[in-house]
């Protein structure tokens, strides 16, 4: 299965919510804003209702959205204007690289991203001239990397990183930075945690270089994600895979509006929308899945 538009659909214990072809019988789910919202159950071709077998979630365990705001305390700013080495990190002084402020947040601080376009490598802002394969790393506790409300900001390779951010905390929240021409965009690290949780990647659009390799969000390793919301994220040209959790397990995983809209490469050798291998309590809302070379949807969570 190629192109999925998600529909209401029901595999072991993966829900998948949506809109009807045709007909419909009222459920009601929550959303990941803490909405009330009338799903429907799908109807087969040439039938008048397929019901479906509904199973009980555990809604409580999937991470909710918080509002977007910024905090009163607890922040660091970054500008394109700032500077990393006389900028001190508050709103009139910011700094230049988030890079900078990662290093520089303790846990429980909000990193907030102003208006632009960041090259960024890890641990150049420590060591001048320092060249990692990776952008961003995030391995600090209940951090927040956000952008500024209704400003643009694009975090891009300084020179020849392929990865966009790494991440192993646990609490985090990855909101507005849209991230562009990278091979892999969110990448989880679990060789130092192993198992990461309470994770929220939001509003924001994963832009990857055309590859047979490229992936928009993946784990790593054999441990575990338990708490996962992909909240309102574009995933574009995927050659590999769009969202996938191979070799550890995924537990309470939320993927809604989402869009992951793979390049159609790799046909035959796995290259799906969404893939999880082990796992349990994962929701599908309201996504759409297109131009995978393999499955849209390929799953053996239990």
């Amino acid at each position: 299965m190629k192109n999925i538009l998600i529909m209401v659909l029901i595999i072991g214990k993966i829900v998948l919510f949506g809109n009807l072809l045709q007909g419909s019988v009222d459920r009601t789910a929550i959303s990941a804003k803490g909405d009330i919202s009338t799903t429907k159950t799908l109807l087969m071709p040439n039938e008048e209702i397929a019901e479906a077998t509904f199973v009980d979630l555990d809604f409580s365990a999937f991470p909710m959205l918080p509002e977007y705001m910024l905090p009163e305390n607890n922040a660091l700013f970054v500008s394109v204007d700032g500077s990393d080495i006389t900028g001190d990190g508050s709103q009139t002084n910011p700094y230049r690289s988030i890079d900078k402020a990662l290093h520089e947040a303790a846990e429980n601080y909000t990193i907030i991203v102003r208006e632009g376009q960041y090259a960024e490598s890890h641990a150049s802002s420590l060591y001048p001239g320092y060249v990692d394969y990776r952008s961003l790393v995030i391995d600090k506790n209940n951090i927040s990397l956000i952008a500024y409300p209704g400003e643009n900001v694009e975090l891009i390779p300084a020179t020849t990183q392929n990865t966009g951010i790494e991440l192993s905390g646990n609490n985090s929240i990855i909101r507005g930075i849209n991230i562009s021409g990278f091979e892999y965009g969110i990448i989880f690290w679990g060789s130092t945690n192993p198992a990461i949780t309470n994770t929220i990647i939001a509003n924001l659009e994963i832009s990857l270089i055309t590859s047979i390799w490229s992936i928009g969000i993946e784990y790593q390793h054999d441990a575990a994600i338990n708490g996962l919301l992909v909240f309102d994220v574009t995933i574009v040209n995927a050659g590999h895979i769009g969202i996938h959790c191979g070799a550890g397990y995924a537990y309470n995983w939320r993927i809604e509006d989402t869009r992951i809209l793979m390049d159609n490469q790799g046909e035959g050798w796995g290259a799906d929308a969404f893939a999880v291998e082990h796992g349990d309590n994962i929701l599908l809302v309201n996504s759409e899945f297109t131009g995978a070379g393999a499955d849209g949807i390929d799953t053996k969570a239990t």
